[in-house]
């Protein structure tokens, strides 16, 4: 009976932070950025809580998109790296599209800045070569 009633808790709190992170994405494309964000971190907050990588990973490719379309590109690109490794690491497809906006901010700012960046994640700065490669074969 106590298993039941810890599933039914943690599918709600789960359900919470679910639609903490759709109501997010509806003031996004409001472009009500400042609320959007709020919502998306509350809904992490909860995830984080509860141990959703899944959804963590997701919720901060979600706010890398966001700063890229407050053309924050420093922030954006921190986001999107974080999602990009989680995703990675889970083995999750979705790393492709985060790696979509990765490139598109280092199309966006100068390369000392995004090298810069990537220093911060200790990671080399050629990692995203190879995607940028094949997105230009893309645009063709």
């Amino acid at each position: 009976m106590e298993i039941m009633e810890n599933k039914k808790k943690f599918e709600y709190i789960k359900g919470t932070s679910d639609s903490l992170y759709q109501i997010g994405m509806i003031y996004q494309k409001k472009s009500k950025y400042g609320k959007a964000l709020e919502h998306y971190e509350e809904s992490m907050e909860i995830k984080e809580k509860i141990g959703d990588l899944p959804g963590n990973a997701i919720g901060l490719g979600q706010i890398g998109d966001l700063y890229l379309e407050t053309k924050d590109y420093r922030k954006a690109l921190k986001y999107s790296i974080m999602s990009f490794l989680l995703l990675s690491k889970l083995g999750s497809t979705n790393a492709n599209i985060v790696k979509k906006n990765i490139l598109k901010v280092k199309q966006t700012i100068p390369v000392e800045q995004f090298n810069e960046i990537l220093k911060e994640f200790k990671l080399p700065p050629d990692i995203f070569d190879e995607g940028e490669k094949e997105q230009g074969k893309n645009n063709r």
